[in-house]
C-alpha cells in the first residue's frame, strides 16, 4: 500500500508460502467489509484502502 494500491501479485510477495486461492479469499472478505476497494479489469486489478481509510 505504500505506492497506493496493491496486486494479487504484490500481496503474494508479502505472503511467501501462503496460497494464491487462500490470498484471494482474504482481499475479498477485505472488499466485503469495505476495507479495500478494486479497482481495474481482472488482470490489472488494484486493491486500495476503502473511502474513509486513506
Amino acid at each position: 500500500m505504500e505506492h497506493g494500491h496493491l496486486t494479487i501479485g504484490d500481496y503474494e510477495a508479502l505472503c511467501p508460502g501462503v496460497n494464491r486461492r487462500t490470498l484471494q479469499r482474504d482481499l475479498k472478505r477485505l472488499l466485503d467489509l469495505g476495507l479495500i476497494v478494486a479497482r481495474g479489469s481482472t488482470n490489472r486489478l488494484e486493491y486500495r484502502l476503502g473511502k474513509g481509510l486513506t
